[in-house]
């Protein structure tokens, strides 16, 4: 019984480490290079060792190959040979319970070694991953003379894909999670916009001139109070004696202060505030970086002959993207 007992713990081995080799290559090949450097940044256990195998992807492929090959070939010869020892000369059974052993050992790796491990690897990639990494970084070390072997057989190992994502695939991975539940319909829609900011034009954006509130720079403050009171424009423009002459740009919040500290009899030139100017064709991403350079968060729009063609502030192109505008028509 002793013999029985020492072949079935070797075949309990050699599936176990069968399981173990299909169960980390299905969670490691399964494990996107994002959630490795998110695991990373988390401080995670293992995710140090992830990262290094995620690195050198095709050497620990192969130190998987080689384990796994040491396991399912090697194993399997030695265990036959045994279970042929064991079950003729010390059971003394008829040699054809060495072919019915020998199938229902192929059918356990199938099932135990290969089909379930791997299933398992793929639905719960990110915990296994971790757990397994920092064993294959050892085994791969102490493989290290083998697998260089093979790297040097096969250039293909060393091989690395340089492609992450780009834009097509972040927008299909948005609707698949929107269709799963796991990302808001709103949130969806945002992540769809921000790719469109490079397609819209402050031409598209902007409060075109004929809208834009404008007030004379001659005028003194407290002769345009009351029109200040009336409407809600949280930016003037300061025209001077020319349409296309700007002068600066005024907020409503601050020409309202300067009244209630007396400042009513300075013209509105005064206390306008400089302003930059950018062409119409300028695309919507470009802006918001312009935006952030300084504080003053409006620009005024000029068309392509330098004339004043409207204005527009940081505030338009979040309204866009949070929905609270929609796109600009075509004529």
């Amino acid at each position: 019984m002793n013999a029985l007992n020492g072949l079935l713990l070797m075949a309990v081995l050699l599936l176990l480490g069968s399981a173990f080799c299909s169960v980390s290559e299905a969670a490691i090949m399964t494990t996107t290079p994002l959630q490795v450097q998110d695991l990373y940044r988390r401080s995670l256990p293992g995710a140090t060792s992830l990262k290094q195998m995620r690195q050198q992807l095709g050497r620990t492929l192969a130190t998987v190959v080689v384990v796994n090959s040491m396991f399912n070939v090697f194993g399997s010869i030695m265990l036959g040979s045994f279970s042929s020892w064991v079950i003729v000369e010390q059971l003394d059974l008829p040699g054809q319970w060495v072919a019915v052993f020998s199938t229902l050992f192929t059918f356990l790796v199938i099932l135990l070694g290969e089909i379930l491990p791997k299933a398992m690897g793929t639905r719960f990639n990110v915990q296994i991953a971790l757990f397994v990494a920092p064993i294959l970084v050892q085994l791969t070390r102490l493989l290290l003379p083998l697998v260089l072997i093979l790297e040097r057989l096969v250039p293909a190992l060393t091989a690395q894909s340089t492609h992450i994502t780009n834009e097509s695939e972040i927008r299909l991975l948005t609707r698949l999670g929107q269709q799963q539940g796991r990302i808001e319909a709103d949130e969806a829609a945002m992540i769809g916009k921000v790719f469109q900011l490079n397609d819209l034009r402050a031409s598209e954006l902007m409060v075109p001139r004929v809208a834009t509130p404008t007030l004379a720079g001659s005028e003194r403050l407290v002769s345009v109070q009351s029109l200040l009171l009336a409407r809600d424009d949280p930016w003037w423009v300061i025209l001077g004696e020319a349409v296309d002459h700007v002068l600066g740009v005024a907020s409503r919040e601050k020409l309202l202060a300067a009244l209630v500290l007396g400042q009513g009899e300075r013209s509105l030139a005064q206390l306008s505030e400089p302003v930059a100017f950018v062409p119409e064709m300028i695309r919507a991403d470009q802006l918001l970086m312009d935006f952030r350079q300084d504080g003053n968060h409006v620009r005024v729009v000029v068309d392509e002959f330098g004339g004043f063609a409207g204005l527009i502030g940081a505030d338009a192109v979040l309204a866009w993207l949070a929905g609270w505008r929609s796109l600009p028509q075509s004529p």
